[in-house]
C-alpha cells in the first residue's frame, strides 16, 4: 500500500506536463524538439508511476485517497485503485507513450499543441479510471472529449463544422441523460450507490447505455469515432480507441453490475439486439470501405459489439476479461494501423484485433463468449458471422500500402518499428500464457 498520494499525482502528472509543454518558448525548431522530449519524458514517468502503484498494491486490495478541500462545494476529491481501473490505466499509459513516439514527425503547426492534447487526454482518462465518485467520473469522462476535438481543430484542413459536431457533440449529447441520472445521487460515492434497488431502473439502464454505447462505439452513434479516425493525424487515430472503447467498456464494467439484480428483462433483449445489430453493420461497412482507416474503425465496431453485448444483455462478467480484451484490442489497433502491411508484426496485431487464438484479445473475448453461450447459444451465430466478416476485411488490408504515413525520416521509422516489434512480443507472450495477464489484472 502506497502511503503518499501516488494516484492523485499520477492523474495530475500528464496535465502538469502539458501545461509545462505549452510554456516552452523559443525558435520554432527548438520549441518542437523540446516539446517532444517533454511529452516523452512525462509519458514515461506516468507509465513508471502507474507500474509502481500496480506492484505496490496488496493482492486483491484497493487503494483510496480522500481530500476534503472541495467539501464546501458539496463533493470531495476521491481517487482510488482496484484491479480493473489500475490494469486499464497501465494500458492507457502504454498507448499514450506509443502515440508520442509515432507522433515524432507531426506537422510544425500542430506538433506542440497536439502533444499537449495527448497528455491532457491521458490525464482525463486516468482521472476517469481512478475516480471514486460519480461527480469526478462524469467530469473526467466528459473532459476526455476536449483533447481530440482540439487536435482536429488545430489542423487547417479539418476546420469544418460537421467534423467538429460529430467528434465532440454527438458523444457529449449522448451523455446528457447520464449526467441527469448522476445529479440525483449527489456526490455519488462508489460503494454506496444503490442504483438497482430503486424504482426506475429501466431509465437508469437506458441513460447509461446511451452514454457508454456512444463511446464504444455502437451503431448508429459511431459516426463521431469514424470521422475522428478518418480525419485525424497519427496521434489522434491511435488515441481514439482510448477515448471510445476504453472509456465505454470501463463505464459498462463499473456501473452495470450494480444494475444487474433488477435489470428489466424486456430491456435486456432490446439492448442486446442493439449490440448484435452494431456488430453486423460494422462488418458490412468494413467490407464496403476502400480506405484503410475507415475499414479498421468499422472493424472495431464488431469488437465493441462483442464486448458490450454481455453487459447490455444483463450477463455478469469477470473484471479480468475486460482488461484482457482492452489490452488485445488497443495493441491490435495500433499495430494494424502502423505496421507494414503483410509483415509479421502486422499479422500479430491484426490477429489480436480480431480475437484470434493466441492473443490477449482472444482470451478476453473467450470469457465473454462463454458467458453469452451459457445464457443464449443462438446469440453466438451473428457474433461469429460478424467476426468472420471482419477477418475477411482485415485480410484485404494485407495488399494495401502502409496505412499511415509516419514521415520520411528513417530513424523515426526504425524507432516505430522497434516499438511495435516489442509490443508484438509482449502481445504474443500474454496471448500464449494468459495466466500472466490474468494474474496482473487480478493483482
Amino acid at each position: 500500500m502506497v502511503a503518499w498520494p501516488a494516484i492523485s499525482l499520477l492523474v495530475l502528472l500528464p496535465a502538469f506536463g502539458a501545461v509545462f509543454l505549452l510554456l516552452v518558448a523559443g525558435r520554432r525548431e527548438d520549441v518542437l524538439k523540446n516539446a517532444r522530449f517533454v511529452a516523452l519524458w512525462t509519458a514515461l514517468a506516468a507509465l513508471l508511476l502507474c507500474l509502481f502503484i500496480a506492484f505496490s498494491m496488496h493482492s486483491g486490495g484497493a487503494q483510496d485517497e480522500h481530500g476534503s478541500w472541495l467539501s464546501f462545494m458539496g463533493f470531495s476529491w476521491r481517487m482510488g485503485a482496484d484491479p480493473l481501473s489500475l490494469s486499464l490505466a497501465v494500458a492507457v499509459s502504454i498507448m499514450t507513450l506509443v502515440s508520442i513516439v509515432v507522433s515524432w514527425n507531426m506537422e510544425p503547426e500542430t506538433g506542440k499543441g497536439g502533444l499537449a492534447a495527448i497528455l491532457l487526454l491521458q490525464s482525463a482518462l486516468l482521472g476517469m479510471l481512478f475516480a471514486r465518485n460519480t461527480f469526478f467520473f462524469a467530469f473526467f469522462f466528459l473532459s476526455s472529449l476536449i483533447p481530440p476535438f482540439a487536435i482536429l481543430a488545430a489542423s487547417p484542413s479539418l476546420r469544418d463544422r460537421r467534423t467538429g459536431f460529430r467528434v465532440f457533440w454527438i458523444p457529449l449529447l449522448a451523455s446528457v441523460p447520464m449526467l441527469l441520472l448522476f445529479s440525483g445521487y449527489g456526490e455519488g460515492i462508489f460503494g454506496q450507490l444503490d442504483m438497482g434497488g430503486q424504482p426506475g431502473t429501466g431509465w437508469r439502464v437506458l441513460a447509461l447505455s446511451l452514454a457508454f454505447g456512444a463511446r464504444m462505439p455502437l451503431w448508429p452513434l459511431h459516426v463521431w469515432f469514424r470521422d475522428g479516425v478518418r480525419r485525424g493525424d497519427v496521434s489522434l487515430v491511435l488515441l481514439m480507441p482510448m477515448v471510445g472503447f476504453v472509456s465505454g467498456l470501463y463505464g459498462l464494467s463499473r456501473f452495470f453490475p450494480l444494475l444487474a439484480p433488477s435489470f428489466p428483462f424486456p430491456l435486456r433483449g432490446i439492448l442486446g439486439f442493439w449490440a448484435l445489430v452494431s456488430m453486423i453493420v460494422g462488418a458490412i461497412l468494413s467490407l464496403g470501405e476502400n480506405e484503410v482507416r475507415s475499414r479498421i474503425s468499422h472493424i472495431l465496431m464488431i469488437v465493441a459489439g462483442v464486448a458490450a453485448f454481455p453487459f447490455l444483455a444483463g450477463f455478469p462478467m469477470p473484471e479480468h476479461s475486460t482488461f484482457m480484451l482492452v489490452a488485445g484490442v488497443c495493441a491490435g489497433w495500433a499495430g494494424s494501423l502502423l505496421a507494414p502491411s503483410g509483415g509479421l508484426i502486422f499479422g500479430v496485431f491484426a490477429a489480436s484485433l480480431m480475437l484470434v487464438p493466441g492473443t490477449p484479445g482472444f482470451w478476453g473475448g473467450l470469457v465473454m463468449l462463454r458467458s453469452i453461450s451459457q445464457a443464449s447459444f443462438f446469440c453466438l451465430v451473428p457474433i461469429f458471422l460478424a467476426v468472420f466478416m471482419g477477418g475477411i476485411s482485415l485480410m484485404g488490408i494485407a495488399g494495401e500500402e502502409r496505412p499511415l504515413s509516419l514521415g520520411k525520416h528513417a530513424r523515426a521509422s526504425f524507432v516505430i518499428n522497434g516499438v511495435l516489434a516489442l509490443l508484438a512480443l509482449i502481445l504474443l507472450a500474454f496471448g500464449l500464457f494468459p495466466g500472466l495477464l490474468m494474474e496482473f489484472s487480478n493483482a
